[in-house]
């Protein structure tokens, strides 16, 4: 539905990534106009017996426009869906109530524990949730800005081992 969207509003999009491209359920749903028979592309991934999840379909939308796309996404389907930006140029859609911090949540009640004896690392959009439900909520420092303002503690970014400096900081 939203790509049809999108092509009716004159958004660029791409061919298509993830498991499901180049297949031809994906040409025959409209997610993508790319022939996989005519280019003799493989698509295995998508049929693979041995694949243990659902295809993931991945979706380029023209980065000057893609905030309609996402627009578009909130109003049609925003009491069923939650639409997540992991990254600027990243749109995730979720049903309505999953999300990290509600996972974490199922996790912690499971094993007795509480939240204000979590410590949540993220560096992402999608990750904004969990910082803030958790005990400590930590930001790495290549995460978006948003990111860091919410969070309780800024660590070294995911290359300088950011985690291994809030284990030391904190549990250590």
């Amino acid at each position: 539905d939203y790509i049809k969207w999108a092509r009716e509003q004159g958004i660029y999009i791409g061919f298509g990534r993830g498991s499901a491209a180049g297949s031809l359920v994906s040409l025959c749903l409209g997610i993508t106009n790319l022939d996989p028979i005519r280019y003799k592309l493989l698509f295995s991934r998508f049929l693979n017996p041995e694949r243990k999840g659902f295809p993931d379909v991945d979706t380029d939308f023209s980065s000057h426009r893609r905030h309609e796309v996402v627009n578009y996404l909130q109003e049609k389907y925003g009491d069923r869906i939650s639409v997540y930006r992991s990254e600027p140029f990243f749109i995730e859609l979720m049903p309505k109530g999953v999300d990290k911090a509600s996972s974490i949540d199922r996790m912690l009640s499971t094993v007795g524990l509480t939240r204000e004896n979590t410590i949540c690392c993220g560096d992402g959009f999608n990750d904004l949730t969990m910082i803030e439900y958790a005990g400590v909520g930590v930001a790495m420092a290549n995460a978006q800005d948003k990111v860091k303002e919410k969070a309780d503690y800024i660590t070294k970014s995911n290359d300088e081992d950011g985690i291994v400096d809030v284990i030391d900081k904190f549990i250590l």
